[in-house]
Protein backbone atom coordinates (compact mmCIF):
# COMPACT_ATOMS: atom_id res chain seq x y z
CA UNK A 1 0.00 0.00 0.00
CA UNK A 2 0.88 3.35 -0.40
CA UNK A 3 1.99 4.23 3.04
CA UNK A 4 4.43 1.62 2.99
CA UNK A 5 2.49 -0.24 6.15
CA UNK A 6 2.10 -3.50 3.77
CA UNK A 7 5.48 -5.47 2.63
CA UNK A 8 5.50 -6.15 -1.57
CA UNK A 9 8.02 -8.22 -2.88
CA UNK A 10 9.61 -6.62 -5.89
CA UNK A 11 6.40 -5.41 -8.80
CA UNK A 12 4.19 -7.67 -7.22
CA UNK A 13 0.23 -7.04 -7.86
CA UNK A 14 -2.57 -5.95 -5.19
CA UNK A 15 -5.56 -5.17 -4.03
CA UNK A 16 -7.01 -3.15 -1.50
CA UNK A 17 -9.70 -4.76 1.15
CA UNK A 18 -12.04 -3.96 3.42
CA UNK A 19 -10.58 -3.71 7.28
CA UNK A 20 -7.13 -2.20 6.40
CA UNK A 21 -6.25 -5.76 4.55
CA UNK A 22 -4.72 -6.08 1.23
CA UNK A 23 -4.59 -9.40 -1.25
CA UNK A 24 -1.14 -9.55 -2.64
CA UNK A 25 0.54 -11.60 -5.94
CA UNK A 26 3.77 -11.53 -6.22
CA UNK A 27 5.49 -11.33 -9.18
CA UNK A 28 8.04 -14.06 -8.74
CA UNK A 29 6.49 -16.10 -6.57
CA UNK A 30 3.83 -18.85 -6.62
CA UNK A 31 1.18 -17.85 -3.92
CA UNK A 32 -1.27 -15.34 -2.98
CA UNK A 33 -0.50 -13.66 0.57
CA UNK A 34 -2.85 -11.70 2.44
CA UNK A 35 -1.78 -9.01 5.18
CA UNK A 36 -3.93 -7.89 7.36
CA UNK A 37 -3.46 -7.25 11.23
CA UNK A 38 -2.78 -10.73 12.15
CA UNK A 39 0.25 -10.57 10.49
CA UNK A 40 0.40 -12.76 6.94
CA UNK A 41 -1.26 -15.92 5.11
CA UNK A 42 -1.31 -17.68 2.10
CA UNK A 43 -2.40 -19.87 -0.05
CA UNK A 44 -0.46 -21.31 -3.24
CA UNK A 45 -1.47 -20.37 -6.80
CA UNK A 46 -1.95 -24.26 -7.85
CA UNK A 47 -4.19 -24.32 -4.81
CA UNK A 48 -6.85 -21.62 -6.27
CA UNK A 49 -9.60 -23.16 -7.78
CA UNK A 50 -11.39 -20.00 -8.68
CA UNK A 51 -11.53 -16.49 -7.51
CA UNK A 52 -14.61 -14.09 -8.51
CA UNK A 53 -16.00 -10.67 -7.63
CA UNK A 54 -20.21 -10.43 -6.75
CA UNK A 55 -21.83 -7.63 -4.80
CA UNK A 56 -18.69 -6.04 -3.89
CA UNK A 57 -16.97 -8.73 -2.03
CA UNK A 58 -13.72 -10.77 -3.25
CA UNK A 59 -14.50 -14.63 -3.32
CA UNK A 60 -11.21 -17.20 -3.54
CA UNK A 61 -11.78 -21.05 -3.50
CA UNK A 62 -8.53 -23.20 -2.86
CA UNK A 63 -8.39 -26.49 -1.93
CA UNK A 64 -7.12 -26.76 1.71
CA UNK A 65 -4.92 -30.12 2.73
CA UNK A 66 -6.84 -31.80 5.29
CA UNK A 67 -4.86 -34.47 6.31
CA UNK A 68 -1.85 -36.62 4.09
CA UNK A 69 -4.44 -37.79 2.07
CA UNK A 70 -6.98 -34.95 1.37
CA UNK A 71 -7.83 -31.82 0.28
CA UNK A 72 -11.01 -29.78 1.26
CA UNK A 73 -12.27 -26.60 -0.04
CA UNK A 74 -11.96 -23.56 2.05
CA UNK A 75 -13.33 -19.84 0.85
CA UNK A 76 -11.60 -16.70 1.64
CA UNK A 77 -14.56 -13.76 1.59
CA UNK A 78 -13.63 -10.16 1.72
CA UNK A 79 -15.23 -6.79 0.90
CA UNK A 80 -13.39 -4.53 -1.20
CA UNK A 81 -12.30 -1.31 -0.20
CA UNK A 82 -14.69 1.60 -0.22
CA UNK A 83 -14.34 3.81 -3.26
CA UNK A 84 -12.29 6.54 -1.38
CA UNK A 85 -9.72 4.03 -0.50
CA UNK A 86 -6.83 3.15 -3.43
CA UNK A 87 -8.13 0.22 -4.59
CA UNK A 88 -4.16 -0.99 -5.40
CA UNK A 89 -2.12 -1.50 -8.78
CA UNK A 90 -5.12 -3.24 -10.42
CA UNK A 91 -8.97 -2.96 -10.49
CA UNK A 92 -10.10 -5.73 -9.15
CA UNK A 93 -11.53 -7.45 -12.27
CA UNK A 94 -7.92 -7.39 -13.75
CA UNK A 95 -6.61 -8.74 -10.58
CA UNK A 96 -8.87 -11.74 -10.23
CA UNK A 97 -8.12 -12.43 -13.97
CA UNK A 98 -4.36 -12.33 -13.34
CA UNK A 99 -4.98 -14.74 -10.28
CA UNK A 100 -6.94 -17.01 -12.77
CA UNK A 101 -4.22 -16.80 -15.20
CA UNK A 102 -1.62 -17.39 -12.70
CA UNK A 103 -3.36 -20.20 -11.62
CA UNK A 104 -4.15 -22.06 -14.21
CA UNK A 105 -1.87 -21.36 -16.66
CA UNK A 106 -2.28 -22.85 -20.17
CA UNK A 107 -4.84 -25.09 -18.74
CA UNK A 108 -8.48 -24.56 -19.49
CA UNK A 109 -10.97 -23.15 -17.32
CA UNK A 110 -14.46 -24.44 -16.94
CA UNK A 111 -13.29 -28.05 -18.17
CA UNK A 112 -16.73 -30.63 -18.71
CA UNK A 113 -16.78 -33.96 -17.11
CA UNK A 114 -18.47 -36.96 -17.69
CA UNK A 115 -18.48 -38.54 -14.37
CA UNK A 116 -18.97 -42.47 -13.57
CA UNK A 117 -19.56 -43.36 -10.00
CA UNK A 118 -19.67 -47.16 -9.02
CA UNK A 119 -21.81 -46.66 -5.87
CA UNK A 120 -20.90 -50.48 -4.74
CA UNK A 121 -17.36 -49.97 -5.39
CA UNK A 122 -14.29 -50.50 -2.67
CA UNK A 123 -16.56 -50.56 0.29
CA UNK A 124 -19.10 -48.81 -1.04
CA UNK A 125 -18.75 -45.05 -0.28
CA UNK A 126 -18.33 -43.59 -3.41
CA UNK A 127 -21.39 -41.76 -3.67
CA UNK A 128 -20.64 -40.58 -0.18
CA UNK A 129 -16.72 -39.49 -1.55
CA UNK A 130 -17.97 -37.66 -4.71
CA UNK A 131 -20.98 -35.46 -2.72
CA UNK A 132 -18.64 -34.46 0.06
CA UNK A 133 -15.13 -34.03 -1.21
CA UNK A 134 -14.71 -34.22 -5.17
CA UNK A 135 -18.23 -32.77 -6.40
CA UNK A 136 -17.35 -29.53 -4.30
CA UNK A 137 -13.82 -28.88 -5.28
CA UNK A 138 -14.98 -29.49 -9.24
CA UNK A 139 -18.04 -27.35 -8.21
CA UNK A 140 -15.81 -24.41 -7.10
CA UNK A 141 -13.87 -24.75 -10.43
CA UNK A 142 -17.05 -24.20 -12.56
CA UNK A 143 -16.69 -27.40 -13.85
CA UNK A 144 -19.57 -28.67 -16.24
CA UNK A 145 -20.61 -31.96 -14.92
CA UNK A 146 -22.65 -34.82 -16.67
CA UNK A 147 -22.62 -37.56 -13.37
CA UNK A 148 -23.60 -41.21 -14.32
CA UNK A 149 -24.49 -43.32 -11.17
CA UNK A 150 -23.67 -47.01 -12.58
CA UNK A 151 -25.90 -50.03 -11.96
CA UNK A 152 -24.59 -52.79 -13.38
CA UNK A 153 -21.20 -54.29 -14.15
CA UNK A 154 -19.68 -53.24 -17.44
CA UNK A 155 -22.16 -50.62 -17.74
CA UNK A 156 -19.44 -48.00 -17.55
CA UNK A 157 -17.67 -50.00 -20.92
CA UNK A 158 -21.04 -49.52 -22.56
CA UNK A 159 -20.77 -45.67 -21.81
CA UNK A 160 -17.27 -44.87 -22.84
CA UNK A 161 -17.64 -46.70 -25.92
CA UNK A 162 -20.87 -44.39 -26.86
CA UNK A 163 -20.28 -41.16 -25.19
CA UNK A 164 -19.81 -37.76 -27.44
CA UNK A 165 -15.96 -37.99 -26.60
CA UNK A 166 -16.54 -34.07 -28.28
CA UNK A 167 -18.47 -33.20 -25.67
CA UNK A 168 -16.10 -33.56 -22.67
CA UNK A 169 -12.55 -32.66 -21.69
CA UNK A 170 -12.51 -35.54 -19.47
CA UNK A 171 -14.25 -39.05 -18.26
CA UNK A 172 -13.42 -39.39 -14.76
CA UNK A 173 -14.32 -42.26 -12.50
CA UNK A 174 -15.22 -42.29 -8.43
CA UNK A 175 -14.97 -45.70 -7.45
CA UNK A 176 -12.53 -48.81 -7.09
CA UNK A 177 -10.07 -50.03 -9.94
CA UNK A 178 -12.28 -51.89 -12.16
CA UNK A 179 -14.45 -48.83 -13.26
CA UNK A 180 -11.33 -46.76 -14.98
CA UNK A 181 -10.46 -50.60 -16.55
CA UNK A 182 -14.11 -50.38 -18.28
CA UNK A 183 -13.67 -47.03 -19.34
CA UNK A 184 -10.11 -47.81 -21.02
CA UNK A 185 -11.98 -50.91 -22.90
CA UNK A 186 -15.15 -48.71 -23.51
CA UNK A 187 -12.89 -46.49 -25.31
CA UNK A 188 -10.57 -48.90 -26.93
CA UNK A 189 -13.66 -50.64 -28.66
CA UNK A 190 -13.98 -46.98 -30.16
CA UNK A 191 -10.60 -47.53 -32.03
CA UNK A 192 -11.83 -50.93 -32.77
CA UNK A 193 -14.95 -49.41 -34.71
CA UNK A 194 -12.42 -47.09 -36.70
CA UNK A 195 -9.77 -49.30 -37.94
Amino acid sequence: MENGNTPFIGDALYISLDEKKTLSLPASANFLTLFDSSGKRQVPLYNVIWIEIANGNLFIDYAAQSSKTHVKLERWTFALAKDNESLGSLRPEEFTARVLERAYGDSQLRKRAYVLINPHAGPGGALRKWSNEVKPLFDAARMELDVVTLKRGGEATDLAEQVDIDKYDTIMACSGDGTPHEIFNGLAKRLIHLI
